[in-house]
């Protein structure tokens, strides 16, 4: 049994499926592929005061909200490093004090320290 392909089956070149042309047997139109679109320019949110350009509003809510327009909350309990993120914090206090436990001072409330 030979195996056919769809194109032979149908008795249509690859092309005239491509361009939807009416089989002959059903008399609808066969539609393979669409043509393509090139889809819309997003609409790109770009900071004020640093220029870098987001696609997404919500990461640029949050550059506005922690890089760009705030100061560091955050410091470092063993040292003056201060950062805008917790994250940084505890990677800097791992990399830096390896030897003490890992946390942070909040600067809203600097007589708290938090540890993990």
């Amino acid at each position: 049994m030979k195996i056919r392909s769809r194109c032979e089956l149908l008795r249509n070149t690859r092309q005239d499926l491509a361009l939807g042309v009416i089989d002959q047997r059903q008399q609808q139109p066969v539609i393979i592929a669409r043509p393509y679109k090139p889809r819309k320019p997003a609409q790109l949110y770009t900071c004020p005061k640093c220029k870098k350009c987001y696609a997404q509003r919500r990461s640029f809510k949050i550059h506005c909200r922690y890089d760009c327009f705030s100061k560091p909350n955050y410091r470092c309990p063993y040292c003056q490093f201060a950062s805008k993120r917790t994250c940084n914090v505890y990677r800097h206090v791992r990399v830096k004090h390896a030897k003490f436990q890992v946390g942070y001072i909040d600067l809203k409330t600097p007589d708290v320290i938090k540890m993990l």
